[in-house]
């Protein structure tokens, strides 16, 4: 589930998005934060697996007027942690592992945050 993993230099989140949005414009009744914590719950048995940068996110794409421009804002932060990444590797060569990756990107970059400064008011 895109929600669990979060990479935040992938797209798990905006792709996460991207579905509750297309199920909106296909469905007559929109989908539901509550929907998407019983499926949590149903395949996890508890929210401990869902990071809280995740569940942070979540409930931006259920409180915000303008879902498109939330995924649009993500994809561009996803990109701009995959191009710090590159460029981390490039000048540090075999450092990057599983474990550290994420607090790695966070002393690179900004961008890693949900509540980036930049991000349009939604």
């Amino acid at each position: 589930m895109k929600l669990m993993a979060s990479r935040p230099y992938r797209h798990d989140l905006s792709d996460a998005a991207q579905i509750v949005y297309e199920y909106n414009q296909t469905h007559s009744t929109p989908m539901s934060i509550e929907k998407v914590k019983d499926a949590i719950w149903n395949l996890y048995e508890d929210m401990n697996e869902i990071s809280d940068d995740a569940l942070d996110f979540l409930e931006k794409m259920f409180e915000t007027s303008d879902l498109n421009a939330l995924i649009e804002k993500r994809i561009e932060i996803e990109k701009q942690n995959r191009e710090t990444l590159n460029k981390f590797e490039n000048d540090y060569p075999d450092t990057l592992n599983g474990e550290n990756i994420e607090s790695i990107l966070k002393n690179l970059s900004e961008s890693y945050f949900l509540d980036d400064p930049d991000a349009p008011d939604i």
